[in-house]
């Protein structure tokens, strides 16, 4: 039976959230529970008006169908309204889960008439435009992976052993991942791949510390029985003199 599909945009690999597997289940099962069309729901006697997005929830129903603890998907609806994912209307009976963005990423897309072919140009000249095309679409791929960093940035279990790995002695990840979100999403570049320019980050953190460190005091110690810089310390001893005549005393 076709009950028809939903769209997974790829820009979610940059979210990170597959290395989530509990989270990741549990939002494609809000997209595949989510309605496409505005109609009524019936739970028990009553009749729920639903629109786009939107789908009756029920924590248990939906741990039975995921094979999940009711408090993992408490915790996976936490962190997608944080994230801004989704939002939720809750009632004594039941509760409505709304996919933010909807109509944006899953609009059904209306297929265009396909222009008719044109004549083929002279051999040499599609030879050259073809080139030039090329390298084109992929300068425009290029700029279409880039994203800015998203806000449900955070540090997973292989980029901690990662950390963990280089031995880095003057950084604490948690500080260090702060001042690197704070700084990207400050300036608003995009970057193709963020946990590379994490790692990178991450290195620069332990260079810079590393090369702005206060240099280490040195204790010169002085030399009763004999001379220290010119000076003989039967005369003029200092004050580091008089305590190890104490301690000779005592001893």
């Amino acid at each position: 039976m076709y009950r028809g599909f939903i769209k997974l945009w790829r820009k979610s690999l940059d979210a990170e959230w597959l290395r989530n597997h509990v989270l990741w289940a549990f939002w494609c099962y809000c997209l595949l529970k989510a309605t496409h069309k505005s109609r009524i729901a019936k739970v028990g006697f009553q009749e729920v008006p639903l629109e786009p997005g939107q789908f009756i929830f029920g924590i248990h129903k939906a741990a039975a169908e995921l094979n999940m603890s009711p408090w993992k998907i408490r915790a996976s609806i936490d962190f997608l309204k944080k994230s801004k994912n989704i939002t939720t209307q809750t009632t004594n009976k039941f509760s409505i889960i709304s996919i933010v963005n909807w109509n944006t990423y899953q609009v059904e897309e209306v297929e265009l008439p396909q222009a008719k072919p044109q004549a083929k140009l002279h051999a040499n000249r599609t030879q050259t435009n073809t080139g030039k095309n090329e390298e084109n679409e992929k300068e425009k791929m290029k700029e279409s992976r880039a994203t800015r960093l998203p806000e449900s940035f955070f540090v997973t279990e292989e980029m901690l052993k990662w950390f963990n790995d280089q031995g880095f002695t003057r950084i604490s990840i948690e500080h260090a991942t702060e001042e690197f979100c704070d700084y990207w999403r400050g300036c608003g570049q995009a970057k193709v791949d963020w946990i590379a320019t994490w790692r990178n980050g991450m290195r620069n953190a332990e260079k810079w510390s590393t090369k702005n460190a206060p240099p280490k005091k040195r204790f010169k110690s002085n030399n009763t029985a004999g001379t220290s810089g010119g000076r003989s310390s039967a005369g003029g001893g200092s004050k580091y003199d008089s305590v190890h005549q104490t301690v000779v005393d005592l001893g």
